[in-house]
């Protein structure tokens, strides 16, 4: 009969097979360039490459491991590779030129996920909305949803809010809400805003939400608001050797500082009956020993590239973790498998 294993030696067991667990995942992954095989169109995770994200899991997709630590890169290789790779590591939808500049005010919707379903997901607001675009379109894949793009620069969603330095945003809002109203989302998605001269006002969003869930949107997800970092991150680990005495965690971690719209996207949340807060910090910056600090690699995939948004390759990895929110939640109907 084999000896039970007892509870002194179970952690340090578990923490072994933990750690082989990390080692396996990191050696299995070839250095990726971002070109050939890579459709950039939302695929969750990256093609051959590393976990990115998925360093983090725990004993599945809703859980961050219990020693979050394992998952932070600290030296060796790491992708996008140069500072140059990080800021232009932007969904594909910038290529398909369906984000609006400052000056725009025409409505212009791309359509992503399963272009042939009858469920629409609408994302609404400004490049902080639009980094979920290639997660969304990979589990609108999944779930049969049909994921429409509305997105303009520094303009979040919250409608009729005006600014004279920012007219052209007031202008957007009202018309992107007059053709939501007209034909309603099953769902909205929308994020924080990283505009310097408006503030996003929690009781102009919440009546904004309220007015398209009356109107027949069954869920407004607002999904929490990448930190804006004290450093330009990806410039930091360029200044580091990649193998010896340079440790990315120590010399390029950043404070975690949330953004202008954060607590503002939680406070409409709680006064909107249909509106639901997907928080997705603990897969971008988890609780650990380098708190309130953040990582600046994990699963060897760089996390933060221009300003506070999440580069395109880490964006990706998080689209099991987000997917599993999702139907926790009540909005998604399948969950993401086991890898």
């Amino acid at each position: 009969m084999a000896e039970r294993i007892t509870a002194e030696w179970r952690r340090p067991l578990v923490a072994v097979l933990a750690a082989l667990a990390l080692l396996c995942a990191l050696l299995v992954w070839r250095p990726w360039d971002g070109s050939g095989g890579d459709d950039r169109s939302g695929s969750g995770t990256v093609p051959d490459g590393p976990p990115g994200a998925a360093a983090l899991r725990g004993v599945d997709w809703s859980t961050v491991r219990a020693v979050p630590e394992e998952a932070f890169t600290r030296t060796g290789d790491y992708v996008p590779a140069t500072p140059e790779a990080a800021d232009g590591d932007q969904p594909a939808y910038y290529a398909d030129d369906c984000h609006l500049e400052r000056e725009d005010t025409g409505i212009k919707a791309c359509t992503y996920g399963d272009e042939d379903a009858t469920v629409e997901v609408a994302v609404v607001g400004s490049s902080k909305a639009g980094v979920w675009v290639p997660v969304l379109d990979e589990i609108g894949r999944r779930e049969g949803w049909r994921v429409s793009v509305f997105t303009k620069s520094s303009c979040a969603y919250d409608p009729p809010v005006a600014t004279d330095s920012y007219p052209e945003c007031a202008t957007y809002n009202t018309a992107l809400e007059e053709r939501l109203l007209a034909d309603p989302p099953d769902i909205v998605v929308t994020s924080g805003q990283d505009t310097d001269a408006r503030q996003l006002e929690a009781a102009a969003l919440s009546a904004a939400w309220l007015r398209l869930l009356e109107a027949g949107t069954e869920h407004v997800v607002a999904v929490w608001e990448v930190p804006t970092p004290s450093r330009h991150v990806a410039g930091c680990l360029a200044e580091l050797p990649r193998q010896g005495s340079g440790d990315y965690v120590e010399a390029c971690s950043y404070e975690h500082e949330d953004g202008p719209g954060a607590d503002i996207l939680g406070e409409a949340v709680a006064q909107t009956d249909g509106a639901e807060l997907l928080d997705v910090k603990d897969w971008v910056c988890p609780d650990s020993t380098l708190s309130p600090r953040c990582p600046p690699v994990i699963g060897a995939v760089v996390v933060l590239g221009d300003g506070a948004h999440l580069t395109d390759t880490y964006a990706r990895t998080l689209t099991d973790p987000v997917h599993q929110e999702l139907s926790d939640l009540g909005i998604a109907t399948s969950q993401p498998t086991d890898p």
